[in-house]
């Protein structure tokens, strides 16, 4: 095998990872926060309505930094621009929080 192939495939194993600020936190933790279930966290990310998280294997784990600033910036759905409506029904008491 060739060396060069090896040393950057050690490079690689050994470089520091891209961090994330803060915890990563999971569908139950998300729901705590947004005070509604886990299966609205569910259905809020499937639809795009919140921040899509990561995922990792099987399992979805979003930034709680992200969270965070998603909902002071009044949880609006994500990926649009100022002219959007804010989310309504129970997401809605985000941004009143």
């Amino acid at each position: 095998m060739n060396n060069d192939f090896l040393n950057d495939a050690d490079a690689r194993i050994n470089a520091p990872m891209a961090s994330t600020t803060g915890q990563l936190l999971d569908v139950h933790a998300v729901a705590e926060k947004l005070k509604c279930s886990p299966r609205t966290v569910a259905r809020l990310s499937r639809n795009g309505e919140m921040p899509a998280g990561l995922k990792i294997g099987a399992l979805r784990r979003w930034s709680e930094a992200e969270i965070n600033a998603w909902i002071a910036g009044g949880a609006r759905k994500m990926g649009t621009t100022s002219e959007v409506q804010p989310l309504t029904g129970r997401a809605a008491h985000l941004s009143a929080a």
